[in-house]
């Protein structure tokens, strides 16, 4: 079961069809709000907005994707008509939609089903990190002492989501140091984000723009936004002093909409929602990252390694991948560091071609779809008491 957004690809969910033998959709339309002061976030007033965080029991993110919501009608018929006696484990991907199972979770649990919460990034370390940043964090003493008020919500939101979970899922081995450390999980499964490296072929030579610098993600999340305006702000006038005819481009979805204060500028370009990312990773000389704050690990730096590109990246980009400053990856933490050694990299063709090959080498061992499979594999047959060697053998 999952929750199905209005802007999805039909042709995503065709492709789910093709892996399970059942899919439950759930409409985003068939999602409310919970109470009649949680629809004051619908309000296009900021101020009104903020009305629930006073008096909600619930976390509430200024991201609206994020907030939680339940229809009880039709979620709560679903999940009583299920007999979960047929079922060995119960997957509930993020902290949405363990909340709409909540309720349910002892029920399901007392039927012999191993219950596991992806948690994809610890939303409270997200939430934290983006408060340190003056792009995020708001701007008057009103809207901050909410925020806060709101982020200590989500950290005892999460004490009380996340341990009733037989196990939880995460992306990296930091993740999961803090998942013990906040004793959200006592067991906490490892399974890193993945990218089919068949699929992500890297171009030849030739098919590189010398100086053409790339950034790819989604516009709809803060974090990339304002990395985008962080490095065409601070870092991208920097590089085009040594290195006139470089040009910089950012592509994502809805990012014609978030970056229009960037358009306009000299060398600069923007694209929104493609297709096909692949040809943008070939073209580009170099791939950056200037992410300043979020958690998790990111599948465009993934994507750009299997691609064979030389990316330069901040620390927290490239946070629990686990690539080797100077030979998988390049990182830079400051401004001037940062425009530095990307004008080094487009200076030196090879140095970016021995990096994106050594890039690509750790993708394939430890993050192709393939190595990932098994790792999953291995933990649901654990989760079940059952050994790869035995299931071998039947």
């Amino acid at each position: 079961m999952c929750r199905t957004p209005p802007d999805v690809d039909p042709e995503d969910l065709r492709s789910i069809t093709t892996l399970c033998s059942e899919y439950i959709p759930v409409p985003d339309a068939s999602f409310d709000w919970i109470s009649p002061h949680h629809r004051l976030l619908d309000s296009g007033n900021r101020c009104i907005k903020m009305i629930p965080l006073v008096f909600s029991r619930k976390p509430i993110y200024v991201n609206q994707g994020m907030v939680v919501r339940n229809n009880s009608n039709f979620l709560s018929s679903y999940l009583s008509s299920v007999r979960w006696s047929d079922y060995d484990i119960l997957h509930v991907g993020r902290l949405v939609m363990a909340d709409v199972i909540y309720k349910s979770l002892e029920q399901i649990k007392r039927c012999g089903v191993y219950t596991v919460l992806d948690l994809d990034d610890i939303d409270s370390v997200v939430i934290r990190r983006s408060l340190e940043w003056p792009s995020v964090r708001p701007r008057t003493a009103v809207g901050r002492y909410l925020h806060n008020l709101d982020f200590r919500r989500l950290e005892r939101y999460e004490m009380k989501i996340v341990p009733p979970f037989h196990a939880c899922i995460v992306c990296s081995d930091i993740d999961r140091d803090k998942i013990l450390n906040m004793r959200l999980s006592g067991n906490p499964w490892i399974i890193p984000n993945c990218v089919d490296i068949e699929y992500f072929q890297p171009g030849e030579p030739e098919d590189e723009s010398p100086h053409d610098i790339l950034f790819l993600g989604n516009m709809k999340y803060s974090a990339n936004v304002d990395a985008v305006i962080y490095f065409v702000k601070e870092i991208f006038p920097r590089i085009a002093e040594k290195m006139p005819d470089c040009r910089f481009l950012a592509v994502g979805r809805n990012a014609v909409n978030a970056l229009s204060m960037v358009t306009q500028l000299d060398g600069v370009s923007v694209v929104g929602d493609v297709s096909d990312t692949r040809e943008f990773y070939r073209k580009a000389a170099l791939v950056v990252t200037p992410i300043r704050f979020g958690g998790g690990t990111r599948i465009k730096v993934l994507e750009a390694m299997a691609m064979m590109k030389a990316i330069v990246s901040t620390a927290v980009g490239v946070e629990g991948i686990g690539a080797a400053d100077g030979k998988e990856i390049v990182v830079a933490d400051n401004e001037e560091d940062f425009a530095a050694k990307c004008v080094y990299l487009l200076g030196n063709r090879q140095v970016r071609a021995t990096i994106g090959e050594n890039a690509r080498r750790l993708v394939a061992e430890k993050y192709d779809v393939n190595v990932i499979d098994k790792i999953v594999r291995g933990y649901y047959l654990s989760a079940q008491g059952i050994s790869e060697e035995v299931l071998s053998a039947v």
